[in-house]
């Protein structure tokens, strides 16, 4: 059987045996949702390559005892989070300056002024993400642009799937009012 046809759990146990190819698929697969994953909560995009390399590193680490318990996704987005936690915690005690903002668009491109709507707009968003309580910061991002569902990030969060429920419902709700504030839009 060719290796990339395995599933994820399948890959990571022969990983645990020693079958690197494996990992490298795994990082294949996984690499572009982590490092998207990162850049959501860190709002850099270095640290977030950095944070994604240091998760394969730990997953390799722990290939060895690796149990099919959960989904791989699951066990892997544990992982990520315990080591965005202990960055929140590291920053905290550093206390790190807000995010630095980015520099203007402007061109004489006809284009260019949807396209710079677009990079404002994403740019709004990425704010308002960043800004969101950390406990509906995580559901948000699991969810919308990882792709997870509920019941899965109730297993990363380690809490009931109903307060990953209520969590996202009010992520939603916080999110649209500030979108609302910010650009005078009702749509969202």
């Amino acid at each position: 059987m060719e290796q990339n046809t395995l599933t994820n759990e399948e890959l990571m146990l022969l990983c645990g045996k020693g079958d690197k190819k494996c990992l490298e698929i795994l990082i294949e697969r996984h690499n572009k949702p982590l490092i998207n994953y990162f850049y959501k909560l860190l709002g850099n995009a270095e640290d977030s390559r950095d944070f994604t390399q240091q998760t394969f590193m730990k997953i390799y680490e722990k290939a060895k005892s690796y149990k099919v318990t959960a989904k791989f996704t699951t066990w892997m987005y544990t992982i990520a989070r315990n080591m965005y936690i202990n960055e929140i915690i590291r920053r905290q005690k550093v206390k790190m300056g807000p995010l630095e903002e980015h520099g203007n668009y402007k061109s004489a491109n006809p284009g260019a002024e949807i396209k710079v709507e677009k990079e404002e707009t994403a740019k709004i968003i990425k704010e308002i993400i960043f800004l969101l309580p950390a406990e509906f910061k995580e559901v948000l991002i699991l969810h919308v642009y990882q792709g997870l569902r509920c019941s899965d990030i109730a297993l990363v969060l380690k809490c009931p799937e109903g307060t990953v429920w209520s969590r996202l419902h009010y992520a939603y709700k916080h999110f649209k009012k500030e979108y609302q504030k910010r650009t005078g839009e009702n749509g969202l």
